[in-house]
Parts: structure tokens; C-alpha cells; sequence
């Protein structure tokens, strides 16, 4: 107890030098993310946001814009009402970059932990590389968590502003709708228990405005990202009740096991050991530690049924774990600790195990980062500055296929885009059936010649399926979410016959490569 006395102690970080620093520090964050992210080539899923959210005519239209995109609103609101305010597709940089400073800015200031602590995760991957050069909507998700526990302490004189903290939160994406329902459910347990009976007062009433006003919003949130028949996200027969239980149990077992991402280097029963440690640490509170459990529990058995957990979806995970041990920490001195044992376990976790953990995402982000610098995360940024090198090329109408790799190419030129399995012109492919599952060289090859004749423009066509003459029967090729590319050797002649390649983008980390060519 002593020894994390002693790490906990504010006092070496107390003083006027150190306090003189902060700002120097939070800048020095700023500097690099902004510096990374200048550098960083914008890839489809970040710009693929931008191009729906300004797709609609208005912002009424966005719901529908967004069916079958298995994403709530929010992100697609910041980005259309960011665009018609700066009126540049920089905004997707630089609301990334401001709602992570608000966030890291948040934890450093108000947090309860000791400074090094702050520290550290500053430089983890998550702040500093993930949910903040990359431009998604995690990264809300990061702030709304550090504002929730920023609020929390005040919940019962500000039921409101929580409830609309957790809506948001909820309609970030579908992993933080579940997490948000853990939260709220927390801030009902507490407020039962220390209420011990509800009376219909004015305060009364309002935490029941405030309880109901959040539970509509989640029902809200998973109505949103719910697919309908027309989607191809979700293929196969639906869920059966059996397999959903099943999952869970095996959550249950082995509650480490989806989180092999963010908990990199550990293995399963290691990783399984960890998270019943985070769980027993916080029985100082103990519906601390059941909400802590069920919602790593049931986001996991979402990664088995649903959508396999990348970084950024198994680090909200990460961040829903430091939020409740920040609520806990912040009101620990005022509860009495049932047992010396589980105060160890707790202080053990706040300034051992996590730290750990940080050190080891310290140097992701460096690897992260390094990548980011060295190499191409995508070919767009350099098809973009060829467009903008060569003016006969200033107005004219690219085809892509696979046609999701062109979604990054808006965000550098604002030439038209043509996707021919849908045959309209569009800036991003939608997940449905009405992007066909099959198309043939030679239908491609139709398309621009009748765009061509129609359009009197320049055709491009950037043809991410390469090697197509040294290839076997059966001709064909299989893409995302299997759809189908295919020729015969007369499609191919004709191809190399109407064609010329022009330049060819190889190199980058995310597939968003391709050959281009020029109509003749």
C-alpha cells in the first residue's frame, strides 16, 4: 500500500515547474498528431464519411443517406456542418484532431489519476495515433467517455446533461451504443442505491425524464444501424438464439479472447486473466466491477457474431475500462474500502497494470507512426497529385473496379466518379444490392466508352485487378463482400486495344491500388 502511496502521490508533479509544462506537453501531443497527420494519406473509410454526409440535399436527408452504413449520426453531422463552414474536404482532419484535443485535454486536466500517469497515455496509440490522425468516428466515442466521467460526480444535479452524453455517446457507432447501456445502467444502480426509495418529487421526476430519455435514445441508435434485406454487410441465414447464447458463454469463459488487438502480445488465458483483474479491482465498488465485466462480456460477443474487432473498435473497450476506474478513483476516498486486499487490487491495476499496458502502446504508436511516415496507407493522394500534374486530365471521369478503391480519390480532386455496378455517378459505393454482385471487363469497358461519347470528357479507368493476361481459366477475380470481376481473352484484347496505361499505384499498406489507364 505504501509503494502505491507513493506512485499515486501528486506531489513530484505538483510543483510550479511542472505546472509550467503542461501546456508545453498537451502542445507537444498537438504538434505530432497534427505533423503525422499531415503527412498521413487518407484512406476509404475516412473519406467514404464525408462523402455520405454530403450526400443528401439537406440534413434531413441524412437518416436515409446512412441506411445500411451501420453507423449512427453523429460523425456524419459534424462533418457536413464542419464542410459548410470551411467549406474543404480538411475538414475531416480537423474535427478528428479537435475532438481528440478535447478529449486528451479533458484527461489531463480533470482526471483523478497522478501525472505521470496522464503522461503516459498521452502517447499511447489510441490518443495519439488511432482516434486522432485517423479520422473516424472512434474518436468521439474517446471524448463523450472523458466527458461522462468528467460530469459524472455531479450526475444527480445534472441528470440531463448525462442523459444527452450518453445518447451522443450511443450514436457514435454500435460498439459505444453498448457500452452507453452499461453506463446508463451504472447511473441507475447508483442512483437506487443511494436514493433507497424514489419518490415522485421534482428531482424524482427529472431523473425519470433523464432514465427514459436515454433508453429511447439507445433503442434509437440500434434502430439506425439495424440493415434491412437490401444490405450485403451481412450475409448468410440469420442469427439463431442458440448461437447468440453461445457466443456469449464463450464471452463469458474467456472474456480476453476477442481483445487480441489492443492487448497485443498477451495470450488468451492471459488476456482472460487481465480482464477479471480489471473486474476484481474495481469490487470496491461492485457494480463497478459487474458493469465493467458485462460490457467487456457483450462486446465481445458482438466482435464473435457480428463484426470482428479491429483497434479502433477493441480500444473503445479499452477507454470504457478507464473511464470506470477515473469514476471510481475520483470518489474512492469518500467510500469505505471493504478490506485492505481490495484496495491493493485496485491501486494495483490504476498504477501497475494499466501503466503497463500504456508502455506497450507507447511503442505501437511509434510503430504506428513510423508506418504512417514510411510508407502509402493509400494511393489516392498520389493518383490525386497526378490528376492535378496533367490540366487535360482536369475534367475527367474516372470508372474504378474494384470501385470501393476509387472512395478515398474526393478527398484530393474533384473530379466525377462513376461506379458502373450502379451506374451513376457517386463518390462512394453503397453496401447494398443495388451495387451489383457481377461485372465483366467488357461491361466496364462499355461504360466508359458510352460515357465518353456522352459526357465529352477524358475517361480514366483505375483498374485494381492486375496481371489479367497471365491468369488461368476460369477468368475471374473476387473482391469485398464477394463480389465478382470477370473477362474473357476478346474482352482483354479489346481492353489493350481502346486503352493506354498511363501510370500504375502499387505501393500503399490498405490496398487502395490500381493501374490507370486512358480511354482512347
Amino acid at each position: 500500500m505504501k509503494f502505491a502511496s507513493y506512485l499515486s502521490s501528486s506531489e513530484p508533479f505538483a510543483t510550479k515547474e511542472w505546472k509550467k509544462y503542461t501546456l508545453c506537453l498537451l502542445l507537444f501531443w498537438l504538434a505530432i498528431v497534427v505533423g503525422v497527420s499531415s503527412f498521413h494519406e487518407m484512406w476509404r473509410d475516412e473519406v467514404r464519411a464525408l462523402s455520405l454526409a454530403l450526400s443528401p440535399g439537406s440534413f434531413l436527408g441524412l437518416p436515409a443517406a446512412l441506411k445500411n452504413e451501420g453507423h449512427p449520426l453523429v460523425w456524419y453531422l459534424i462533418l457536413r456542418l464542419g464542410f459548410q463552414i470551411i467549406h474543404s474536404t480538411l475538414i475531416l482532419k480537423f474535427a478528428a484532431i479537435t475532438i481528440a484535443f478535447i478529449s486528451i485535454f479533458q484527461f489531463y486536466r480533470i482526471a483523478p489519476f497522478c501525472s505521470w500517469f496522464k503522461v503516459l497515455f498521452l502517447f499511447t496509440f489510441l490518443p495519439l495515433y488511432e482516434y486522432s490522425v485517423m479520422a473516424r468516428n472512434y474518436g468521439i466515442s474517446m471524448m463523450l467517455f472523458f466527458s461522462m466521467a468528467c460530469i459524472y460526480p455531479h450526475r444527480n444535479e445534472r441528470p440531463v446533461l448525462i442523459s444527452v452524453l450518453l445518447v451522443t455517446l450511443a450514436h457514435t457507432n454500435i460498439h459505444s451504443a453498448i457500452l452507453a447501456f452499461f453506463l446508463t445502467a451504472f447511473w441507475i444502480i447508483e442512483f437506487l442505491y443511494e436514493e433507497k426509495r424514489i419518490s415522485w418529487s421534482k428531482k424524482g421526476r427529472l431523473m425519470l425524464f433523464s432514465f427514459t430519455l436515454v433508453i429511447l435514445g439507445l433503442v434509437l441508435a440500434v434502430l439506425t444501424v439495424l440493415p434491412d434485406k437490401n444490405s450485403i454487410v451481412l450475409q448468410g441465414p440469420p442469427l439463431k438464439i442458440r448461437e447468440l447464447f453461445v457466443a456469449l458463454w464463450e464471452c463469458v469463459k474467456h472474456p480476453g479472447g476477442p481483445y487480441d488487438i489492443i492487448f497485443h502480445g498477451i495470450p488468451g488465458w492471459g488476456r482472460d486473466l487481465l480482464m477479471w483483474i480489471f473486474g476484481i479491482g474495481l469490487l470496491v465498488r461492485p457494480a463497478a466491477a459487474v458493469i465493467l465485466i458485462g460490457g467487456i462480456v457483450c462486446v465481445g460477443t458482438f466482435f464473435s457474431i457480428g463484426y470482428a474487432g479491429v483497434l479502433r473498435h477493441q480500444g473503445l473497450v479499452f477507454i470504457f475500462i478507464i473511464t470506470i476506474y477515473w469514476i471510481v478513483l475520483r470518489e474512492f476516498s469518500h467510500r469505505q474500502v471493504s478490506g485492505r486486499l481490495l484496495g491493493s487490487i485496485f491501486n494495483s491495476v490504476v498504477y501497475v497494470i494499466l501503466p503497463a499496458i500504456f508502455l506497450i502502446h507507447i511503442a505501437g504508436s511509434f510503430q504506428k507512426i513510423h508506418r504512417d511516415l514510411t510508407q502509402d496507407m493509400s494511393s489516392s493522394k498520389a493518383f490525386g497529385k497526378f490528376i492535378k500534374d496533367n490540366s487535360q486530365f482536369g475534367d475527367a471521369i474516372i470508372i474504378g473496379e474494384p470501385d470501393m478503391r476509387l472512395e478515398s480519390l474526393p478527398y484530393y480532386v474533384s473530379n466525377r466518379i462513376y461506379v458502373p455496378r450502379e451506374g451513376r455517378f457517386q463518390n462512394f459505393v453503397r453496401l447494398t444490392s443495388g451495387n451489383r454482385q457481377e461485372l465483366s471487363l467488357g461491361e466496364l469497358l462499355e461504360a466508359a466508352r458510352s460515357l465518353k461519347v456522352k459526357e465529352k470528357k477524358p475517361v480514366i479507368i483505375a483498374l485494381g485487378h492486375f496481371d489479367l493476361l497471365n491468369q488461368n481459366p476460369p477468368y475471374s477475380r473476387y473482391e469485398s463482400y464477394n463480389k465478382k470481376f470477370s473477362w474473357t481473352e476478346q474482352e482483354l484484347h479489346d481492353f489493350n486495344g481502346s486503352t493506354t496505361k498511363l501510370v500504375e499505384f502499387k505501393q500503399d499498406v490498405e490496398n487502395e491500388r490500381y493501374e490507370v489507364y486512358l480511354l482512347h
